[in-house]
Formats: C-alpha cells, sequence, structure tokens
C-alpha cells in the first residue's frame, strides 16, 4: 500500500487532520475514485469532529476534482517493515530531554524510563514528544507502550542532538 502523510503541509487541499483520531494512526480512506493509506501526522484544531484534511498528493487518489468529497475511513495498522526510530526534541541534554518515537506500528499511548526496578511516566507534549523533567542521563531503557496495550523496549546510550534518528530493530508486534 502506498502510505502518504496526512497533516503535513498546509495549502489549499492540503490543511490536515482528524481530531478523532491519534497522532501516528494510519487510516485506509476510500473516496470517489480511489483508495489510500495516509499516516495522521497532527490534529486539526479548527475542524469538525469527522473531518478529514488530506495533503494534496493524499486527494488526488480520492478525486479528480478540488472539492470537499464524502470519505470513508478506518483505523489499520501502519505497514512497517523496520523497527521504531527515536528523535530527541531540540535543546535536549542531560538535564531534560524529550524523545518522539517515529514508524511505529500502532500509535504510542504511554512512554516511561526504567530507574531501577520503577518505570517512571514521561509526559506526553501534543507535539508527541515525551519529555523527562527529572536528571535521567543516557544510558537509559525505554518502555514504549501501543495504544493497544503492546510494550516494547529499546536501549538508548546517549543524548543525541535534534538531526540525529536513532535506528533500532524494535517493533510493536501485529495483534489482531
Amino acid at each position: 500500500m502506498n502510505k502518504t502523510v496526512t497533516c503535513f503541509q498546509r495549502s489549499e487541499l492540503s490543511v490536515c487532520a482528524l481530531r478523532t483520531t491519534e497522532c501516528g494512526e494510519c487510516l485506509v480512506v476510500s473516496g470517489v475514485v480511489g483508495t489510500v493509506t495516509v499516516l495522521v501526522v497532527e490534529n486539526c484544531g479548527d475542524c469538525d469532529t469527522q473531518d478529514l484534511m488530506l495533503n494534496t498528493a493524499a486527494f488526488n487518489v480520492l478525486s479528480i476534482l478540488p472539492i470537499d468529497i464524502p470519505v470513508v475511513w478506518e483505523v489499520v495498522p501502519c505497514d512497517v517493515s523496520e523497527g521504531m526510530k527515536f528523535k530527541f526534541m531540540t535543546g535536549s541534554d542531560e538535564y531534560g530531554w524529550g524523545i518522539q518515537v517515529r514508524d511505529h506500528r500502532y500509535p504510542v499511548a504511554d512512554m516511561c524510563v526504567i530507574v531501577g526496578t520503577i518505570c517512571q511516566p514521561l509526559l506526553k507534549m501534543n507535539t508527541n514528544y515525551f519529555v523527562n523533567n527529572n536528571n535521567i542521563t543516557a544510558p537509559f531503557t525505554l518502555t514504549i507502550v501501543s495504544i493497544n496495550g503492546v510494550e516494547a523496549s529499546v536501549e538508548i546510550d546517549a543524548i543525541y542532538s535534534e538531526d540525529v534518528l536513532i535506528h533500532t530493530n524494535v517493533q510493536f508486534p501485529n495483534v489482531c
């Protein structure tokens, strides 16, 4: 399936979003002339509850006319073939950091850092970064929890600059 990002750019046909979905969710959207799989990357603050606004590439698969069209959609697991990737937030250092998960099969609901035998929760921001303000330094283990309760753990060996994408072999397993 083609995966096209929704809510990526803002133009006449690509404002994007859906209030009833989670960032990181994949949707199969069917329109007048086609079907496309999209990734929700942000929520629309001024949209109606059921509105779905797509970028131009996704919209063009669904319609031949540049007008609002009726669509049906369903949530599906994201079609990922590699491990999750992690990116640190701008300004992250040993005293405080934020980290974002990318390329995950299911949306991320929670994340915590293992400190001794305790999983210390991280604060989820509306940017989908999870923030640590408790002076937890690398290396550390993250436990990532999907919206369907599936957990995965990954070792982070250092705090990197925001331009580094950390590749892993860790992925949420498929669940029925």
